[in-house]
């Protein structure tokens, strides 16, 4: 597979690092949403949550949002929706990892993110927002400019994310077999895995 510009997307994360481009950059192309994200914005291209509990927290947000849904359609979230809005809104995330061969243990709305870019065919990939410390900021970065100074530094525990960075380098090591360029836009971020960038803008 070729990197094409014109097939790019940008994964945008929960991490501080979302602020280092104004939004009318992220909108120049397709994006990845996950999380609390959605509440604040509702110009991604895709939505992702793998956490139940998430799903359910930001259920009417998902209904009125207007790009593609990708949910793990578990029986729990099928309870959140009935058939119909299932049919009409969502996409079935409960494969995806089978796509690069991984048993996702961890649950990781940026990985199933990378991975749904991966299967759409998009290359290069964008990474922002995926810092590698365990902030639990719930998003607040889009608004807050203190929590943004304060999520940046490295004493945060980062325990939480040592399960994601090990599934992020064997995700990278295929992708590098494929051809496929997945750059991380935060120099700072503790996932070294993928090569480091800036984006084309």
């Amino acid at each position: 597979m070729g990197c094409d510009e014109q097939k790019s997307i940008i994964v945008i994360g929960s991490g501080a690092s979302v602020k280092q481009y104004p939004v009318e950059e992220y909108q120049k192309f397709a994006t990845i949403g996950m999380n609390h994200g959605i509440l604040y914005h509702d110009w991604y291209t895709h939505y992702t949550a793998v956490d139940t509990g998430m799903v359910n927290a930001v259920k009417d947000k998902i209904l009125s949002y207007s790009g593609k849904v990708w949910l793990p359609l578990s029986q729990y979230v099928r309870t959140c929706f009935s058939v119909c809005q299932l049919y009409k809104h969502f996409f079935d995330t409960s494969y995806i990892m089978l796509k690069t061969a991984i048993n996702l243990a961890v649950k990781s709305s940026l990985l199933t993110s990378i991975n749904i870019a991966y299967m759409l065919g998009y290359n290069p990939i964008y990474l922002i927002g995926f810092d590698g410390y365990a902030t639990h900021t719930g998003g607040r970065w889009f608004n807050d400019e203190e929590t943004r100074k304060q999520c940046i530094l490295p004493e945060f525990n980062a325990d939480a994310y040592t399960g994601q960075l090990y599934i992020a380098g064997i995700i990278a090591r295929q992708f590098r077999l494929e051809g496929i360029k997945v750059i991380n836009l935060n120099y700072l971020s503790r996932c070294t895995s993928f090569e480091f960038g800036d984006l084309p803008i």
